[in-house]
């Protein structure tokens, strides 16, 4: 306890530190209670060691208030507060003394009746049963103060107030006054705007009038005034009017709000020219260049300390990574002058890598793009920097250049470890049906950056058990072997499948975007249980069956996530060619998945209002195998339809050709921790293109919770999906349930 005074006394001295510059005397000394009235202390009073007419002694403080603690003991908090004597020359001591009681109940005292559709009492830190702290009453006054200003009340004012009938409960008391009818935005107009473009304004604003005459007028939310203002000052400042004056004003008629913005505009300053003032190294073209300012256009000082950024890096990258660049403006010639000084030229003597225990030097260095000899590169250690971090290795790393003589110096490399083992349980989902599973994996095998995870999974259609074993760096190279091994034991709904399969990929990461990949299969397929309808169709097929192929894939990513982990904007594109031998002879396998979102904005925890929509394809050749011809149904194609339920009509052996498209809008409902989901998907199937026909469709929708702060680490995502378009004898499944994010290219 004595801890947790000292902390609070050290905040309130130091607000007060350039009061205490020299001695001050206690010209008085107050004893109130959490509401400001006067108690009686004058039992103890006389032993403190501050007292009325002596120097005020901070480190004597705490013990005067232990001292009221122990002889005061029905309060549970004392705070001592240290303010100037406006009146003479000293301080005024004052010591708060809170009673220890229970909040009995929160009363919301409106002045009309909305407490159901503001839901007031959320967030509020006053609450029955729990302890009543005065610090509270101004923070949830705050709080309801917004809840109503957000909501269309711009003068509502909280007022608070105690009532107690024992000494040991209080009820807690908000009186509002909302000042206004709810507010709505009639018009925005701005005065004063000669140089710059009324729309481009609006469209900086959060603030905004409705979108067509028919729609309802937005709510007026006072508390987006304010960074509205600066939204729009700062496109001015942005256009080349640095000097500009701009102030609101706000006029209420009724029930309607009409914003008024005040510009005073001033001269516009304009960038004629780029010059260099002092080099070293570099040609004057070159600086100008890098620093990539077009002449004629507005001064915009954001724009400048970007292209100083640009103008440092491309020193960086040439071996002058202490170089120094300024920059000068001259309204009235409008000219920019650079001044640079690039130093001397650096080169790498040593990497040296610190801070890992598990892990050899040697394998973290695979990752570090950097090595003696070489000339220092900014952007090489930036790129070493975000390679490291992506391996998921290291809860911390930091890459660093010290100099160690005028013309050299060494790059360290400083890493935190962080835990590789994890086992996680899952349910969920899949194409297969409702599945179950676990897994253990190891991602840093004996710190030698390699992986190896077992797994295991039983579903209504499907028991598996695998390994997989990864190195990112196959024999010392950039190249990604995977290795895997499963058991599947499969329940179709015309066959069982029992298979081994063996696989070996490599990958290659041409960019930060694009991955290419070949490798081969080896599978060893036991059909048993064979519906009568299936086997005229595959007379020619034998009990066991082999498979040997090769393997080539193709993914390309550039997709931004919102707080959830769910995508929230970019593309990606999966392509899989797989051609192969089997009992039939040769054929083919191909599949690809091309994925496009949409942000369409994020809420207060960053969660993404997006809109995304996806085509699935797939195509077999003719020899193809009736176990590795496409079906559709489930996740993965189209959910309200039966697991692979999906056939040509009239050959129930799969599908050559699979096509499958959805659209999805996803929305947050509370926070970061659950959204809504609404789709439409639509799935066709055939023996060939020219087959293609009695298309399936759904509409529905869902609600994801966000899990990856639990154990399980994932999301999960319940629903219904009901047909827009089915045919006669589809297998329904309306209700689905799924386990993280199933994509049908794992399948392959």
């Amino acid at each position: 306890m004595r801890q947790t005074c000292k902390a609070i006394l050290i905040i309130l001295i130091m607000g007060i530190a350039p009061l205490m510059a020299s001695p001050m005397t206690i010209n008085a000394l107050r004893f109130v209670d959490d509401q400001s009235n006067s108690i009686d202390a004058s039992t103890v009073s006389m032993d403190l060691e501050n007292q009325v007419g002596t120097e005020f002694n901070p480190e004597k403080l705490l013990g005067d208030i232990e001292l009221l603690k122990s002889r005061l003991p029905r309060y549970q908090k004392i705070v001592a507060t240290i303010d100037p004597d406006k009146s003479e020359e000293g301080l005024i001591l004052s010591f708060q003394f809170q009673i220890k009681r229970t909040v009995q109940a929160v009363r919301i005292m409106l002045d009309s009746d909305m407490e159901d559709e503001f839901n007031l009492h959320e967030d509020l830190l006053s609450a029955k049963g729990n302890l009543f702290h005065t610090r509270n009453l101004e923070a949830d006054r705050i709080t309801l103060t917004e809840r109503f200003k957000k909501r269309g009340y711009p003068n509502v004012s909280v007022a608070h107030s105690l009532h107690s009938k024992s000494s040991s409960k209080v009820q807690v008391r908000f009186h509002i006054s909302l000042g206004t009818k709810k507010m709505k935005v009639y018009d925005i107009k701005f005065h004063g705007n000669s140089g710059v473009d009324e729309d481009n304004l609006l469209e900086r604003m959060t603030i905004h009038t409705r979108g067509f005459f028919l729609s309802s007028r937005p709510v007026f939310d006072i508390t987006e005034l304010e960074q509205d203002l600066k939204s729009v000052i700062t496109y001015y400042q942005q256009s080349g009017y640095n000097d500009a004056k701009i102030t609101t004003r706000v006029d209420y008629k009724n029930d309607l709000v009409t914003l008024h913005f005040n510009i005073v505009e001033g001269p516009r300053y304009m960038v004629k020219r780029v010059v260099v003032a002092t080099r070293e190294t570099f040609e004057e073209k070159s600086l100008i260049k890098a620093f990539s300012y077009k002449n004629n256009t507005p001064y915009n000082e954001r724009e400048m300390r970007q292209g100083l950024q640009r103008l440092r890096e491309f020193l960086g990258s040439n071996g002058y990574p202490l170089s120094e660049a300024l920059i000068d403006y001259d309204s009235d010639s409008s000219v920019v002058t650079l001044y640079v000084r690039e130093g001397m030229k650096q080169k790498i003597e040593e990497v040296e890598v610190v801070g890992n225990i598990k892990m050899s030097s040697s394998t973290v260095l695979l990752d570090v793009n950097l090595v003696p000899g070489e000339i220092v590169n900014t952007k090489k250690i930036d790129e070493t920097l975000k390679k490291l971090r992506g391996t998921g290795f290291y809860s911390d790393v930091s890459v660093d250049y010290s100099p160690l003589t005028a013309t050299s110096g060494k790059i360290i490399v400083t890493v935190k470890e962080a835990s590789t083992q994890v086992i996680q349980f899952s349910a969920g989902m899949s194409s297969a049906g409702t599945t179950g599973g676990v897994s253990y994996s190891n991602k840093n095998l004996f710190g030698t950056g390699k992986t190896v995870s077992v797994h295991a999974m039983v579903s209504e259609e499907l028991y598996r058990i695998g390994l997989l074993y990864r190195d990112p760096h196959f024999v010392g190279t950039d190249y990604e072997m995977e290795v895997s091994l499963n058991y599947d034991t499969q329940f179709k709904p015309s066959y069982d499948q029992k298979k081994v399969s063996f696989r070996i990929m490599i990958e290659k990461k041409l960019s930060e975007n694009l991955k290419l990949g070949i490798g081969t299969r080896v599978e060893f397929v036991n059909i048993d249980n064979i519906d009568s309808e299936l086997k005229p169709h595959i007379h020619d097929a034998t009990d066991n069956g082999t498979i040997i192929g090769l393997i080539s894939t193709m993914v390309y990513k550039n997709e931004q996530y919102d707080s959830t982990g769910q995508v929230k904007h970019g593309f990606r594109m999966k392509l899989a060619m797989m051609p192969s031998h089997g009992d039939q002879g040769m054929y083919i396998k191909t599949f690809t998945e091309i994925v496009g979102s949409k942000s369409l904005g994020t809420n207060d925890s960053g969660a993404s209002h997006t809109i995304s929509g996806k085509v699935t394809l797939g195509y077999a050749s003719e020899n193809t195998p009736f176990y590795e011809k496409y079906n559709a149904g489930g996740i993965g194609t189209i959910r309200g339809f039966d697991s692979s339920s999906i056939t040509p009509s009239g050959s129930p052996s799969g599908a050559n050709v699979l096509v499958a498209t959805n659209g999805t809008y996803s929305f947050p409902i509370w926070k970061d921790r659950l959204k809504g989901v609404i789709f439409v998907e639509a799935a066709s199937v055939g023996e060939g293109f020219s087959d293609l026909g009695d298309i399936r469709a759904v509409g529905g929708m869902g609600l994801r919770a966000n899990l990856r702060d639990t154990f399980l680490s994932n999301s999960i995502e319940a629903g219904f999906a009901l047909p827009l378009i089915k045919q006669d004898g589809d297998s329904l499944k309306p209700f689905y349930f799924m386990f993280g994010d199933y994509d049908p290219a794992y399948d392959l």
